[in-house]
Formats: structure tokens, C-alpha cells, sequence
């Protein structure tokens, strides 16, 4: 199929129209800022002419009156004539002249009145003194007043040159209008036959890539469908037209779920993607036909914006997903055989780093050299040890049981100091750790023992690439940096990553300096079986993916041949929220807050280590201990001790009688007895069995001093 180019034809067209509009846009806001000046200079001109015109007639009016009341003056002075008449009227020219300020003659009539009033007042008392410069003074009237007359007829002219240049400037913007309107039209016939072609032109390529189109959508495998909001078909190609015997003549325009029954299951799905335009995918669909068939089929759905449909893809991998399935049953056995002899030969670390400690505690005691501040550091590591131990059997157990996480609220700022502390007891010696945590509470809704096995498999990774480091960058320092951050995705961010549908997150960073990850693989870390170790102890990662998964979060990599690693772990923020931490250990060590109490436990388990231990915790506590090695001891020392008895601790394994049946038959000695469980296991049918049988909840082994205590007070106190 041809390509088209890579600018599509509706940006080429959107792009047309953009230009033409913008043109057309300027050019009538041209036109209207032209018509808008030239309608008020017409009115401001109109408006000034009339008032000049106006203030001159005034003026000449007034001083001619005057000229003529100086006449009569002169011809009969008998008459006694009001002489304030005559300086009134020249006062009203002067006042006049003040409205001709803004044109160049108007000094020279102010100037012409003043010299004709003064002329005026000589004439008059020349005439009053009867001498002989009468005649004179009259004539230089005359004068003044001719050359009034002058000025004022240089005034009209000066008045009609000002008032032809603003109709020669009105005249240039009606050319420049003109100019405009044919600019516009030529154009206009010009981007219609732009358009024109360019309309052609993409038709014809709509037509060649609607055929083009249509040759690859029949010729693929996968079955594709499309239909509208009411469930209509408008597209079925040749491969659903094999699977349903009906050709796409006959299915278009029809109802989608009448045409395949198979999909009237995933009907309100359909529905969701056309209102939500957001595409949703289904793996491995298990799908049961009337005649009892089963088969197994990917499911992809998408909205389509242009045509407003959704298109639906359907892929047979029935066959892939056996052979997908013994083929994952096969490298799953291999893997677990590998993956368990890297855990023990790490387990084994943690055994001798305990094994050591204990012996040098040992020692000292029996030299009597005991360092108390030593000592504690080493109860420290034994506890940090132990309960790394824990996570790897965790670990263990990850690789048979999906289990879901117990989400609760928690504060990452104590969950990465408690990591930290682990790892400084744990981690190779060499590695410097720095951690850098948030002013604020950053919370998120985890499973704490989930992502503590999450952090502890990243620095374990993170902490064997730092110890494996080529020759030429064996003396270099080893660091372990982990730190939180707050982000917001940004919309080109949710492009490229389209879990990030929180609207906030908690990043957590966790970084190296070790050998770094090669490019050509980086993609492959999160698959199972995949591994850089030597050891092959693959699905680590895969694992670290799926628990943060779960969490509705997603996990990122950077990584820098020579440089490091860097792995992101993005969790949804929890806002609003008023979080009551747990208490950490060394919290719990701080205040001495193990609730001690009073009454009588009995413990049913048949390990003696387990027995021993959980007695003196108690003890220490100021309760009273009963020992039962198996169901059928605790059952004789119940009958014996059954008033005494406040609590059992009950383990589920033990031999002669099973933890149910004994149970029931402590229940039945003493119906309102407090039963605990012990086990090593959280996740088993005898445990929740016993639960919804009554049972006050389940400790987790192995246990410590503090859990143990608050355990058992909680129970009691709910008496």
C-alpha cells in the first residue's frame, strides 16, 4: 500500500483553512479600522469647519457693525451715541478670535483687531479735542479695518486649504479600501481554487487508501470488527467472515451481537470504550461455545475518533497459550531449582552472619568483655538478619501463591528509614547508603511486607552489580542511594506511560553505582525467567513488577553502562488523609512499650525451640505459662487447668492430633476459651477454616517480643 505523506491531508486542509481565515479576518479588520477613522476625521473635520466658519462669520460680523457704528459716529457726533456698544461688539470678536487658536492667521486677526481698536480710541479723541488730526486718525480706521478684512479673507483660504487636505487624506483611504476589497476578492477566487484542488487531490487519495485499507485489513489474520454506538457493523473482514460462515455483504448494517453471540459477555465492555474513548485489552479469554468447545482469545478494543466507531480485534491463541503454558510449566521448575540455590546460598549469609554474631556475643559473655553499646549492635544485625530471612522465604513463597496484597495506610519516609536500618546490617559493608526522605508525610495505601520485599530484592540486585564490578572499577566506592520525591504526571507523560492514571504519585528512587544494564536487554528486565546473574535466580524483577502492579503503580529503569542504575517505583499518593503510623521496633524499643499483662497462656505447638521461646516472652511479660507439646497434651492439661485458662496459642501442624481437630475439641471443654493461631504460613485453607470457626486471629511465625505482646494484650483486653 502507498504512503501517504507524512503530513496527513486534514492538517494540509486545516492549514489551508487557517491561512484564508486568518487573510480574510485581517483584511476586514483593515477595512473596518479604515471605515472607523474615516468616519469620525469626517465628523471631527465637519464638526471643526463648522465652528471655524462659524467664529469668523461672528467676527467679521461684530467689527464690521462696529466700522459701521464708527461711521455714524464720525458723521454725526451730535447725536450722542453709546460708545460701550461699539467696544462690546470688539470685545465679542476677541473672544471669538480665542476659537481660531489652533489655525496659523489667527494671531494676525487678534493682532488686526487690536490695532483697529486702538486706531478707534485715537480717532475718538482726536475728535473730542476738535484738532486738526481728525481726518488723519480717520483714515488710519479705514486702514486698520481694510487690513482686518485682509486677514480675515487669508483666514477663509487658510480655512479651505485645511479643509481640502482632509478630503485629499479621506481620499487616499477610500483608494487604500479599494485596494483592499480587489486584494480580497483575487484572493478569495484564488484559495477556492486552492482548496478546490487540494479537495480533488485528497479524495483521491481517501479513495486509494480506503482500497489500500481495506486489501490489508482482509488480508490479516486477527478478526476485526467495527460497529457504532447502537452496536451496528460497519466494518467485518474476511477473517470473521471464515470463523462465521456470514460475508461482509450481509453483516454490514447489522447488529453486532446477533451476527456473535460469543461476545454478548463483553457487551457493557463494548459500551464502556465507546463512552470512556479509551481502549481496553483482555488476555487469555476463555470463551465456551454451545457445542461445549472451549477455546482461549486475546480481546483488544479501541475507539476510533474519526469514524466514532469501536473497533474490535480478536485473536485465536488457543494453541499458544498451551504450548505458552507447558512451556512456562518447564522453565518455571528450572527456574525455582535455580532461584532456590541462589536463596540459600544468600539465606546461608544470613544464617552465618547470626551464626557469628551469636558466637561473638558468646565470647564475650565468657571473657566478660561485654561492650553494651557492642551488644546491641549485634542484637541489631541478629534482628535485621532474621528478619531478612523472613522476606526471603516470602520470596519463596511468591513463586507458588499469587497472593494479594493487605493494603493499609503508611507513611514511606519510616518505611525507607526501617529499610535503610535493614540494609546497613545486611548489604556488603563496602556500600555506603544515603537516604534522603520528604518534609511532609508522603502516604500510600501498600502492603508493608509486599514492599519491603520489593525494596529488599532492588537493593539485593543493586548491591550484587556494585560487588561484581569489572577490574578497572574494583577500587571505586559503592553507593546505594534511596529517596522520595512527590510527582505529577504532565499529559505528555501519561502518552508515554499509560498506567500513570493517578493524579498523583510518591517516587521512590533507588539507585547504584555498579556495572550499570546493557541497552540491547534493558527492555527484557521485568520478563520472567530473565536474569543477569550468574546464578539465572530469574523472576525477581517480574515479581517486583507484579507487587507493584497490584498496588496500581508501575515501576521504571535507567541505566548507564560504567555509570549505574536507577529503579523508580511510582505509588499513588493517598491525599486527605490524617495517618496514626504503626509503631516501628525501635520505636516500641524506645518507650518500652510491650504491654505487659497478667493470666494464663496456654501454648499448644510441638517445637520446643518455639515453645521455650514464646514461654519466656510471656513470662517476662508477668503472664503464667502452660506447655503442651501436641493437640492430645493440650487437650489433658485443658481439662486439668480449665478455669485458669485466659488463652491458647494453637499451632495448625502437629502430630497425633491436627490443630482444627484440636480446636474443636478445646471449644468443647471450654466453649468461651481465646484461641490464637500459630503458623508460619498466612495464606491456607485449615487457617481460614479456623478463622471463620472463631478463632481470635493468627501469629505469624517467626515473631518478636513486641508482636507477640501487643498481640495477646489486644486479645485479652477484648474480653
Amino acid at each position: 500500500m502507498g504512503r501517504l505523506k507524512d503530513k496527513s491531508i486534514l492538517q494540509e486542509h486545516r492549514s489551508s483553512l487557517a491561512k484564508t481565515y486568518v487573510t480574510l479576518i485581517f483584511a476586514f479588520l483593515s477595512l473596518g479600522a479604515i471605515n472607523i477613522f474615516s468616519y469620525f476625521t469626517m465628523q471631527k473635520m465637519s464638526s471643526i469647519m463648522t465652528e471655524y466658519k462659524t467664529a469668523l462669520l461672528q467676527i467679521e460680523l461684530e467689527i464690521s457693525k462696529s466700522y459701521q457704528f464708527l461711521k455714524d459716529y464720525k458723521n454725526e457726533p451730535a447725536k450722542n451715541k453709546d460708545l460701550n456698544l461699539l467696544w462690546r461688539e470688539i470685545e465679542i470678536s476677541l473672544d471669538k478670535v480665542n476659537m481660531l487658536s489652533k489655525m496659523n492667521s489667527a494671531s494676525l486677526i487678534k493682532n488686526s483687531i487690536y490695532n483697529y481698536k486702538n486706531s478707534i480710541l485715537v480717532f475718538i479723541k482726536s475728535q473730542t479735542a476738535k484738532n486738526n488730526l481728525e481726518a488723519t486718525n480717520w483714515h488710519r480706521c479705514e486702514k486698520t479695518y481694510r487690513m482686518f478684512m485682509q486677514n480675515v479673507s487669508k483666514t477663509e483660504g487658510e480655512l479651505k486649504l485645511f479643509t481640502d487636505k482632509k478630503f485629499k487624506t479621506l481620499n487616499i483611504l477610500f483608494m487604500v479600501s479599494l485596494f483592499i476589497i480587489l486584494v480580497l476578492f483575487f484572493f478569495l477566487i484564488f484559495s477556492f481554487y486552492r482548496y478546490s484542488k487540494k479537495r480533488i487531490n485528497a479524495e483521491q487519495n481517501l479513495i486509494y487508501a480506503k482500497n489500500s485499507l481495506d486489501t490489508v485489513v482482509n488480508a490479516i489474520d486477527s478478526m476485526l470488527i467495527s460497529c457504532d454506538k447502537h452496536n451496528i457493523v460497519s466494518l467485518w473482514n474476511n477473517a470473521v467472515s471464515q470463523f462465521t460462515g456470514i460475508p461482509q455483504t450481509d453483516a454490514i448494517g447489522k447488529d453486532l451481537f446477533e451476527l456473535l453471540p460469543m461476545l454478548n459477555n463483553y457487551k457493557s465492555l463494548i459500551n464502556k470504550v465507546y463512552h470512556s474513548q479509551h481502549p481496553e485489552e483482555l488476555y487469555r479469554e476463555k470463551i465456551e461455545f454451545s457445542n461445549g468447545e472451549e477455546k482461549i482469545y486475546d480481546i483488544k478494543l479501541h475507539y476510533t475518533q474519526g469514524l466514532n466507531n469501536v473497533v474490535i480485534k480478536i485473536d485465536d491463541v488457543t494453541e499458544h497459550a498451551v504450548k505458552d503454558e507447558q512451556l512456562r510449566q518447564s522453565q518455571k521448575m528450572s527456574v525455582v531449582s535455580n532461584m532456590i540455590n541462589g536463596l540459600v546460598h544468600s539465606f546461608n549469609n544470613v544464617l552465618g552472619a547470626i551464626l557469628g554474631t551469636v558466637t561473638m556475643m558468646k565470647f564475650s559473655v565468657k571473657k566478660k568483655h561485654i561492650d553494651w553499646e557492642t551488644f546491641q549492635e549485634n542484637v541489631d544485625v541478629i534482628e535485621s538478619s532474621s528478619e531478612k530471612a523472613g522476606l526471603m522465604l516470602e520470596q519463596i513463597l511468591s513463586l507458588t501463591k499469587n497472593k494479594p496484597p493487605k493494603k493499609e495506610m503508611m507513611d514511606l519516609n519510616e518505611e525507607i528509614i526501617h529499610f535503610v536500618k535493614l540494609c546497613e546490617n545486611t548489604l556488603d559493608t563496602r556500600i555506603e547508603i544515603d537516604a534522603e526522605l520528604v518534609d511532609i508525610k508522603p502516604v500510600v495505601y501498600a502492603d508493608k511486607k509486599q514492599l519491603e520485599l520489593v525494596l529488599i530484592g532492588l537493593s539485593d540486585n543493586a548491591a550484587y552489580s556494585m560487588t561484581h564490578l569489572p577490574e578497572n572499577r574494583a577500587n571505586e566506592e559503592m553507593f546505594l542511594t534511596v529517596s522520595i520525591d512527590h510527582f505529577v504526571p504532565t499529559e505528555e507523560f501519561r502518552e508515554i506511560q499509560p498506567r500513570a492514571e493517578a493524579e498523583s504519585y510518591w517516587a521512590i528512587y533507588i539507585g547504584d553505582t555498579g556495572t550499570g544494564i546493557p541497552e540491547d536487554i534493558l527492555g527484557n528486565i521485568f520478563e520472567p525467567f530473565f536474569s543477569t546473574k550468574e546464578e539465572n535466580t530469574g523472576l525477581g524483577l517480574a515479581i517486583v513488577e507484579d507487587i507493584i502492579s497490584q498496588h496500581n503503580g508501575f515501576i521504571e529503569v535507567r541505566s548507564e553502562m560504567g555509570t549505574g542504575t536507577i529503579f523508580t517505583i511510582f505509588l499513588p499518593e493517598v491525599k486527605n488523609i490524617v495517618l496514626t503510623p504503626n509503631k516501628k521496633k525501635s520505636d516500641i524499643k524506645k518507650s518500652n512499650s510491650a504491654p505487659e499483662g497478667e493470666g494464663t497462656i496456654l501454648i499448644i505447638d510441638d517445637d520446643e525451640i518455639i515453645r521455650n521461646t514464646a514461654s519466656q516472652i510471656l513470662k517476662k511479660l508477668g503472664y503464667k505459662t502452660l506447655i503442651a507439646k501436641d493437640g492430645l497434651s493440650a487437650l489433658e492439661e485443658c481439662r486439668k487447668s480449665s478455669s485458669i485458662i485466659d488463652l491458647a496459642l494453637l499451632d495448625i501442624s502437629m502430630p497425633r492430633l491436627s490443630g482444627r481437630d484440636t480446636y474443636i475439641e478445646l471449644k468443647k471443654i471450654r466453649p468461651n476459651l481465646k484461641v490464637l493461631i500459630f503458623s508460619g504460613l498466612t495464606k491456607e485453607e485449615r487457617i481460614n477454616e479456623l478463622l471463620e470457626m472463631g478463632a481470635e486471629g493468627l501469629i505469624k511465625k517467626p515473631f518478636t517480643f513486641d508482636e507477640l505482646a501487643q498481640r495477646i494484650n489486644n486479645v485479652l483486653k477484648s474480653s
